[in-house]
């Protein structure tokens, strides 16, 4: 038998979106549901809400298939063992696909923890363990409520000291985040101008390496990188944008990134994540004529956007599916001179090299630079990310002077 849970977003009539964890034999159980309605649910996107589901689904996967039974540990009030914390520990460091595939590989008895190994040395980073273990002790400090609150007084006072010590030992147990982590050697990376100019390039309708096929796929998929490239936008960004948020009257035109949680005008399931804050971006003539020709020629052509706003969609004219729009930027990954692992979010990143360069050359202040950089990628003013950018700047910098101080103080020979 397989071992997957699954989680399934639904909409309702309303717009709003929500998840449900489904269990491998095809039912909906009871107390994840119940979590993410009345706790989840409650002033959060479905996005989180299918993170702390995605957490649970992790800890039910390695509570079916170490023989423990959660639910019966609990109301018993041994809670878990300390082998069986660490062997829950160790679970969440594990790629959902190969916990799964680990247990599939493995024989289990009754009452007898599963030593989980990674598959292919595939573990997930310390910060997916962290984030994906707090919200398991988020989700197990409300099950031992929930599964007590019926209790006599003295017996809910023994639970709840047992809870305190049963969630502290996985806490003690949470891989530590140090404030540094984001060294100047992660900060994030796009590509260097040659690989600029190649995009550029093979993103042409009529160039012979163009990836794509189809007359109205390679128009819209040159708007869609030229948009990325010029503009910085995420995922989230360019899947929820519509007709109506482009202003081409003005001078110059621009566009505007809105959040609109819970679309009932979306037909998407899984509606358009938007992270960062509205903003409005201005758009250049260069590259304007792309836009125009998009929505007038090729967009207008397909009966179905008639019923529905958004500007990048599918052949059959819906709006384009999450998958689809990454997929035409990753559709590059097989030109030769472009690197194989290019996404969306690269090109993010190489325009904030760019945009580094371009400040340069005026002599930005670093605080002019942090404070422009913050307003056109849509950050808060608390986010931390401009002053990722600008290490590496500084980075740069200092190296140009480390390389001038050593040819000064090394004897050539």
């Amino acid at each position: 038998m397989l071992h997957r849970y699954q989680i399934r977003q639904i909409k309702f009539k309303s717009g709003e979106r929500h998840a449900v964890l489904i269990h491998p034999n095809g039912s909906v159980p009871f107390y994840p549901s119940y979590y993410a309605m009345s706790v989840s649910r409650i002033g959060k996107s479905v996005n989180t809400v299918v993170s702390e589901l995605t957490a649970i689904k992790h800890l039910y996967t390695w509570a079916d298939t170490t023989g423990v039974d959660l639910h019966e540990s609990i109301v018993s009030g041994k809670m878990l063992s300390l082998s069986q914390i660490d062997s829950l520990v160790h679970a969440c460091q594990l790629s959902y696909k190969n916990l799964v595939a680990d247990i599939e590989s493995s024989s289990t008895s009754a009452n007898k923890v599963l030593e989980l190994r990674a598959k292919f040395g595939d573990f997930v980073s310390s910060g997916t363990q962290s984030i994906r273990l707090n919200y398991i002790i988020k989700y197990l400090d409300w099950l031992i409520f929930e599964l007590f609150k019926k209790s006599d007084a003295k017996n809910f006072s023994e639970v709840t000291e047992k809870k305190k010590d049963f969630l502290q030992c996985i806490k003690a147990r949470i891989p530590n985040m140090r404030p540094d982590s984001y060294s100047a050697i992660s900060t994030p990376k796009g590509y260097d101008l040659t690989v600029h100019r190649r995009i550029l390039d093979v993103i042409e309708p009529t160039h012979p390496d163009n990836p794509w096929r189809g007359d109205f796929v390679r128009h819209r998929n040159c708007l869609y990188v030229n948009m990325c490239l010029a503009l910085g936008l995420r995922l989230g960004d360019t899947e929820s944008l519509e007709v109506t948020h482009i202003v081409r009257t003005a001078n110059p035109p621009y566009l505007q990134i809105h959040r609109k949680p819970d679309n009932p005008e979306d037909p998407r399931i899984r509606e358009p994540n938007i992270k960062t804050l509205p903003r409005t971006l201005v758009i250049e003539r260069a590259w304007f004529h792309l836009l125009c020709d998009y929505i007038d020629i090729h967009r207008r052509k397909l009966p179905a956007t008639k019923r529905h706003p958004f500007l990048f969609v599918s052949r059959s004219g819906q709006p384009i599916s999450r998958d689809s729009a990454r997929r035409i930027v990753t559709g590059l990954r097989q030109v030769d001179g472009i690197p194989d692992d290019i996404t969306q979010h690269t090109l993010r990143h190489a325009w904030n090299e760019r945009f580094s360069e371009i400040c340069d050359e005026r002599g930005v202040s670093p605080e002019q630079e942090a404070f422009a950089r913050r307003e056109y990628m849509g950050w808060s003013p608390s986010s931390g990310m401009p002053a990722r950018y600008n290490r590496r700047r500084l980075k740069r910098k200092a190296d140009e002077y480390s390389l001038e101080m050593q040819s000064k103080i090394i004897r050539k020979k």
